[in-house]
């Protein structure tokens, strides 16, 4: 028998590339279809280069009198169950009100999948989709000269951000002028050493381009640091936890680890509720 059964709705804002939680529920519609299922995503601006089509209202029509049940996805951002399906699954991909305040108002009988272990918390064992969603042959560390100090600013203002713990020639990469892709690549591939004061799927990308991560916290936004579990979730490998050019050294040399993690992790675990 078939293991998808049923249709896939999937609930996400438009596809970026400037947000690997937006890439990755993208991603899964992409991977339901191209292994024999049926999946839609609905309300959102989609990758062309995927096979993510937008649900039509044919579509729709036909999903609501085939008389089977259907299942939706939706990511953490999501509150109640909007698309009033049958089967409701909910994907986390951060932590319950990290991104958005509002609360999940899950139903009793929901299906909880968590990208990471960071976010299942309290979670007892917790279900684990796992979707490797980098591009391992753009990310990669083929670039010998590294130049560049760099301090990742996403939801960590600039304004809180400690500069005497950073080098002088520090240069801010901020979401607040986001790259594409390719031009993030190249960046990473210059960097020699990446600061962060939030987890996140950039860290991921320098350590494959090629830099350790120093992990800083900032006063009054410590649910964004990165922690342990960040680090077991990203192979272990990569991060310091001292801003000294002996940690920084150390962790050099581990760096390849997060490119097996990452190759090793690459195989999708499928939802087969």
């Amino acid at each position: 028998m078939h293991r998808f059964n049923f249709p896939y709705l999937l609930l996400a804002p438009d596809y970026v590339e400037t947000s690997s939680g937006i890439q990755v529920i993208h991603q899964l519609c992409h991977i339901i279809n191209e292994q024999g299922g049926k999946a839609w995503m609905v309300n959102c601006s989609v990758n062309p280069e995927w096979n993510t089509p937008v649900l039509n209202s044919d579509d729709w029509q036909a999903i609501q009198h085939s008389g089977l049940p259907w299942i939706a996805i939706y990511p953490e951002i999501v509150s109640g169950n909007p698309l009033s399906a049958p089967v409701c699954v909910r994907y986390m991909l951060n932590r319950e009100g990290v991104i958005t305040t509002n609360p999940l108002n899950e139903g009793p009988d929901d299906l909880f999948f968590w990208y990471r272990n960071e976010f299942a918390e309290k979670a007892v064992n917790p279900e684990i989709l796992s979707i490797e969603s980098f591009d391992l042959e753009l990310f990669r560390d083929d670039n010998a000269e590294k130049d560049l100090n760099i301090l990742y600013l996403n939801r960590v203002p600039e304004s809180v951000v400690d500069f005497s713990q950073l080098p002088a020639d520090i240069k801010i990469l901020s979401m607040a002028d986001p790259l594409t892709l390719k031009a993030l690549a190249g960046v990473l591939k210059r960097t020699r050493v990446f600061y962060s004061y939030e987890s996140s799927g950039t860290c991921a990308m320098a350590i494959l381009c090629g830099s350790p991560v120093v992990a800083l916290t900032a006063p009054g936004y410590e649910k964004y640091a990165i922690t342990h579990e960040t680090v077991r979730d990203n192979g272990g490998a990569g991060f310091c936890w001292e801003n000294t050019q002996e940690a920084i050294d150390l962790e050099r040399q581990n760096l390849w680890k997060m490119r097996a993690a990452r190759s090793a992790s690459s195989s999708l675990k499928i939802l087969s509720h």
